[in-house]
This record gives C-alpha cells, structure tokens and sequence, in this order.
C-alpha cells in the first residue's frame, strides 16, 4: 500500500492561490514520479547538527531551493522541480552543505569572539572552507579557516578547535609550551581532543594540526 505524502510549495507572497495551484497541476506528474528521500537519507554524512542527530527530509518545491530548521529534529532540505531527477541528490547535498557552512560560521565567530581576548595575538579573517584533511588551520597573517562540518560537533568539541586555532596566534608549533598554553585556557582539553578523535572515524576528518 502506498503511503500518502505531501508537497511543500514556495511561491513569492505576491503570487495568488489559483497561479499556485496551475503550477502544481502543470507540474504534477513530474511531481508524482520524484523519489520521496526517506528521513535521515539523504547526506553522505552522519545527518548531526552540533552533536545531535537530525533527520534530513527532502521535499520538491517549485519555488526557491533551500534548508529550513532543524524542528523537532527536522531539517527539510527543499530542491526546485527544475532540477533533474538524476542530479537531485547532489543538489540536496550542495544546499545542505551550504547550510551547514552558514551555521560553522555563526558558532565558530561567537567562539573566536569570546575567547580571543584571552590570547597574544590578534586574529585576522575567519573563514569557513571545504577543507580536505584538517578540523581548521592558521595561516601566518592570523586568517583561521575551519572546516564547514565544525558545525555538525557538539560545541565543547568546536569550543576545542576554536582554542586550538587561537593559541597558534602565539605559538605557531605544537610543542609542550602550546599544549601548557591550551591546557591553561582549557583545562581537561585532552578529553575534549580524544572524543574529537571519535567524531573523526564518525565523519571521516583528521584532527586540527
């Protein structure tokens, strides 16, 4: 028996009820035919948002494409009836990551924020990358750059990064004097950085060097 599902329409506030409708109907075949992605199937990547689970479902919308939530744990990914059957899921996966990169950017700028008055030096530009094999980098002109999927940790585990990154303003290795220096602005970080081991074998990165 098949299960009844249902179509979310984005459409601008100026459009009225029966443009709505007529766009649906024209569109309805195309609409019946479109896979319904199970909840929590649709990234590449364990589906969490700062260390807790998330469902993903993925719904057409013949407005504009986006993310919305997470409610009740929910975050509906909305790709445009435009978009070939063929390439919905690499669709889906772009305004997913571009969601979570706009997330990464508020928590890690609220973290640099409250903890760089507490170190040497200054940091310049914060930036969020796709960053292949590390957590974040510090660049010699103070520039941190942090791996979009920073927002998928539980905040002490992003907290921990955003520390990290920041001693390296003052010390640019990691010798025993930048661990004493983490260590003192966060104690019991080497839990912090074993369980981060964890999320790496979870999400598939490397620690921060």
């Amino acid at each position: 028996m098949l299960e009844p599902y249902h179509v979310r329409v984005a459409a601008p506030t100026t459009a009225s009820r029966e443009d709505i409708e007529a766009i649906v109907r024209k569109r309805a075949a195309w609409i019946v035919e479109q896979p319904v992605a199970p909840a929590g199937g649709a990234p590449p990547w364990p589906p969490l948002f700062r260390g807790d689970d998330v469902d993903i479902l993925v719904e057409a919308t013949v407005g504009r494409g986006g993310v919305s939530g997470p409610d009740h744990g929910v975050l509906t990914v909305r790709v445009r009836t435009g978009v070939p059957a063929e390439e919905r899921d690499d669709e889906a996966g772009r305004l997913l990551q571009g969601w979570f990169s706009e997330r990464a950017h508020e928590l890690v700028r609220a973290a640099v924020a409250r903890w760089q008055g507490r170190v040497a030096g200054t940091p310049g530009r914060v930036l969020i990358r796709n960053q292949k094999t590390r957590w974040a980098s510090c660049a010699a002109d103070g520039t941190l750059r942090f791996n979009w999927r920073v927002a998928m940790l539980p905040p002490a585990l992003l907290e921990y990064i955003v520390v990290h990154e920041l001693v390296h303003l003052e010390v640019r290795n990691h010798s025993p004097a930048f661990w004493a220096r983490v260590g003192a602005l966060l104690p019991g970080y080497a839990e912090r950085r074993r369980e981060l081991r964890t999320m790496e074998r979870l999400l598939g990165r490397h620690s921060p060097r």
